[in-house]
């Protein structure tokens, strides 16, 4: 309960299987559960906790004139957004609770964010059900509910290795296609109305930790209208995963050089294409939260001439110092088998402090060499965060100071007993730490 409050179902699940010892389930097999169950607790809790939001309107032309519908008599087909029909239609397409259930609590995860199913039509704009759940932080009830359209930015072929024991007793190592052999990933496209221009392009990226779509993206979309109401149009990819607890069978058991190479991919798919879609700028927003706030965090560091400034919500962004911490202690720490399963490691006391993966995803160090080199970054972290300590964003703020360990940003939120409940810190150039 991060980012957001599960329903009453959700939490149920979650509570139960937290505690749950009559099944003897293994942690990983109660995330599993966990993210399954509050996805279709979403899904079949979407009509309870939707808001009657309002939207842009659209119109058709009936017996020559110009007349406005209601998103209920909306069917597939061309609309105009302006009254007097003349702009150039638009295609919209209604998407009902019952198909956003199919494609978020179906069986095995293999439809959310899998563009194959999508991408070979012709694109739309719809009114999604997600859009409208009232489980955000922020209340969305005066919000205008987006539309949202989907296109494919990325297709990858995929194999996958083998061993199999030949008659002789030996055992020979082969290459096959991973399912169909490509992974092909979904972009959104949110916009308040499909003909909306002069809008900033933001980039807004998923979490999970680097494991799961679910509930992790359905959360985070349903904040999206504070975006939209406030003039960017948001761009929200999928990339593959690691592991094989979600996405379709093509698109996971992946790896952090594949996972960082997708959102490459798709801030250059934003890049070349935000213009055509209204945005204005040639400068890209980024916003990412824990797993997706890293991923933000990657494109800031490594591509800061195109990015305009970053936001990120409890991001993992020094695996330096995390793997540190958990080597040198005795229990295992709550974040540590994502860690692990992203640096593609049987075990966090594999890892190596000098590793590519490690030094890689160690924005710290890189970004005190030169921090005037980044854009603006801000970031929102809770000192009570057991997944990722909040001793990351710390040590992150001080790097854009120019100093990791010289501060001014210190791992002390406040104190409540005092009535107070947050402290600010500087990061560099017009960045803050909401701490």
């Amino acid at each position: 309960m991060r980012c957001f409050r599960y329903y009453l179902f959700g939490l149920f699940a979650t509570l139960f299987l937290g505690g749950c010892t009559l099944f003897e389930l293994k942690d990983s097999d109660k995330a599993l559960y966990t993210e399954q169950l509050q996805a279709a607790a979403l899904c079949h809790g979407a009509d309870m906790a939707s808001h009657d939001m309002a939207h842009a309107p659209l119109y058709q032309l009936r017996d020559g004139q110009c007349i406005g519908s209601s998103a209920s008599e909306h069917s597939a087909g061309n609309y105009y957004t302006d009254p007097s029909c003349s702009a150039s239609p638009i295609y919209f397409k209604p998407t009902s609770v019952s198909e956003f259930c199919r494609e978020v609590a179906a069986p095995y995860h293999d439809r959310l964010g899998n563009a194959a199913l999508s991408a070979n039509g012709t694109p739309y704009w719809t009114l999604y059900p997600s859009l409208k759940l009232g489980i955000s932080v922020l209340p969305v009830r005066d919000n205008h509910q987006p539309y949202m359209m989907r296109v494919r930015y990325k297709s990858v072929p995929v194999r996958e290795q083998h061993e199999v024991q030949l008659d002789d007793g030996s055992v020979k190592s082969i290459t096959t296609l991973q399912g169909v052999g490509q992974c092909d990933l979904e972009m959104r496209i949110y916009k308040r109305s499909p003909s909306a221009t002069g809008l900033k392009p933001l980039l807004a990226i998923h979490g999970g930790a680097w494991t799961y779509r679910g509930s992790a993206f359905l959360g985070f979309e349903s904040e999206i209208s504070h975006l939209t109401d406030r003039g960017f149009i948001v761009f929200a990819p999928f990339y593959r995963l690691v592991g094989s607890s979600d996405a379709n069978y093509e698109c996971n058991r992946s790896d952090w050089r594949s996972i960082t190479s997708d959102a490459e991919d798709a801030l250059q798919w934003v890049k070349q294409h935000a213009h055509d879609f209204g945005a204005v700028s040639d400068k890209i927003a980024l916003l990412g939260g824990s797993a997706g706030g890293h991923l933000a965090g990657w494109l800031t560091v490594n591509y800061p001439q195109q990015i305009d400034r970053a936001l990120l919500f409890y991001p993992p962004t020094d695996f330096f110092d995390y793997i540190h911490l958990a080597l040198a202690s005795e229990a295992e720490l709550e974040g540590e088998a994502a860690i692990q399963r992203f640096l593609g490691l049987d075990s966090i006391s594999e890892a190596s402090l000098d590793d590519e993966g490690v030094l890689a995803t160690t924005f710290p160090q890189q970004v005190e060499q030169n921090p005037g080199h980044y854009p603006p970054t801000s970031i929102i972290h809770g000192v009570s965060d057991t997944l990722v300590p909040s001793s990351q964003a710390v040590r992150l703020c001080n790097g854009f100071n120019g100093s990791i360990d010289a501060g001014p940003a210190q791992n002390d939120g406040g104190t409540p007993a005092n009535g107070s409940y947050s402290k600010e810190y500087p990061c560099g150039q017009d960045g803050t730490l909401y701490l």
